[in-house]
């Protein structure tokens, strides 16, 4: 039994929705989980692709703790096999390599459990957003990498954790390390996200620049102030319930987006670790994006646009980015949408 999961990249926050929205995007990490592995009982490992030393020492075990939850939660036991990573993902880049990675996980085990035990007695997608939530400790990447499409994710608290009981047959939901999971921001568990699909026009697509330099989260998070005023509060607000009309108005208001996209909770302070972030985004609405922001942490900067302006917006980012030196790549990609998928090969 050969399976290959392919897990698209996702954009966070897009300007006003900070920890909230979440977008997958059409540039794909493939997981390749092989029980037909000779040395499968040792569970061998090849990472290829972009930053493959880096993603087989810092990801690859989230995808490994992804699969162990897996297990300890739903009390099916994934078989033994061999691993390869195809990646495409730049890391450190905002564009949700460690969601891949939570994800690839997850739905790796999940597709070979279904295999080996047969049955429909098996966590839906949404159970797996709760999973994988756990794991990262937000939900916005994860909850757009598993359902596709842009998505509003809230993280609301859970007085017990995600136990899916009735599941497998070899349950050891006792396992008291259940209790030493951790997420990676280090908040409380447990949680229960509330995920909303949003619609996304046929016609719209993004541009990106991603920069050759990467943003840690953790970097990027520490330069957010720790209080806010009453106004820029107000402000973040009213955009963000601005974005979602944008997409559920009738007959859509993509022209909203600009202001929508408007943000002061954290873009304004992540510009003092990337001073040229304000000229990338006012190059790419003059040139006819509809919005544009930060994508994630950072380093990508992420604009919406329609296909006949797409060349524009690149060749505005370029411009920007040849005058103050910055060095980078652009790409067109498009929104993925349905999520992961799942091929199996005998």
């Amino acid at each position: 039994m050969r399976i290959r999961v392919k897990v698209p990249a996702s954009s966070a926050n897009l300007g006003c929705g900070f920890d909230a929205f979440g977008m997958a995007l059409a540039l794909y990490t493939d997981f390749i989980f092989d029980a037909n592995h000779p040395d499968a009982a040792n569970f061998p490992l090849e990472v290829q692709g972009e930053g493959a030393d880096q993603l087989r020492d810092e990801k690859c075990s989230l995808v490994y703790n992804a699969i162990k939850v897996y297990q300890r939660f739903t009390g099916y036991k994934v078989p033994p096999f061999g691993l390869t990573i195809e990646n495409r993902i730049p890391l450190g880049r905002g564009l949700g390599s460690s969601a891949a990675a939570i994800v690839g996980g997850l739905i790796g085990a999940d597709a070979m459990c279904r295999r080996s035990y047969g049955g429909a007695n098996f966590p839906a997608r949404d159970q797996l957003v709760r999973l994988a939530t756990e794991i990262e400790g937000h939900p916005d990447n994860v909850a757009a990498t598993l359902l596709g499409g842009l998505t509003l994710a809230v993280s609301a608290p859970s007085p017990a954790p995600p136990y899916f009981a009735s599941c497998g047959p070899l349950s050891d939901n006792d396992d008291p390390e259940i209790d030493n999971i951790k997420n990676l921001d280090g908040g409380p568990a447990w949680r229960n996200p509330v995920v909303v699909s949003l619609p996304t026009p046929a016609s719209l697509t993004t541009v990106v620049f991603i920069p050759n330099f990467e943003m840690s989260t953790k970097e990027a998070r520490a330069v957010l102030p720790s209080t806010l005023s009453l106004q820029d509060a107000a402000h973040n607000s009213s955009r963000t319930a601005l974005f979602v009309a944008a997409f559920t108005a009738p007959g859509g208001k993509l022209e909203w987006l600009a202001e929508a996209m408007n943000d002061r909770l954290h873009q304004p302070y992540r510009s003092q670790i990337f001073p040229q972030l304000p000229a990338l985004i006012d190059a790419a609405q003059r040139a006819g994006a509809y919005g544009a922001a930060l994508s994630g942490a950072g380093s990508t900067v992420l604009a919406f646009s329609s296909r006949e302006r797409a060349a524009s917006v690149r060749d505005a980012f370029v411009r920007v980015a040849t005058e103050s030196g910055l060095r980078g790549r652009t790409d067109q990609l498009e929104i993925a949408l349905g999520g992961p998928s799942v091929g199996y090969e005998i």
